[in-house]
């Protein structure tokens, strides 16, 4: 994946990527947001983060699961796209990192 990401040059410019950039780019194309809930489920990694589907208040918490399984850094949205919109800008940034 770090490769994928890397060639994409996001790395160099992360910077100037925003939550706001990245949620209206879903807000052109919505259908998207379920890819990334795919896309995390399918991880099954620990030091990640991930987000998850509606709770019983129909909030998705964006988090960060430690290597212990623990959940931190959890933030709740009513959005669906804003929601996936924080995930992907921490996911993105967080395998640049590595």
């Amino acid at each position: 994946m770090f490769q994928l990401v890397n060639e994409t040059g996001y790395c160099r410019m992360a910077d100037k990527v925003s939550e706001a950039l990245i949620r209206a780019a879903l807000g052109k194309h919505p259908a998207y947001a379920q890819s990334w809930i795919e896309y995390c489920d399918d991880k099954r990694s620990s030091g990640t983060w991930y987000i998850a589907p509606p709770d019983d208040e129909n909030r998705y918490e964006v988090g960060y699961f430690t290597e212990s399984l623990r959940r931190q850094h959890q933030v709740y949205y009513d959005n669906l796209l804003d929601a996936t919109a924080s995930f992907i800008k921490r996911e993105l940034d967080s395998i640049c990192e590595q």
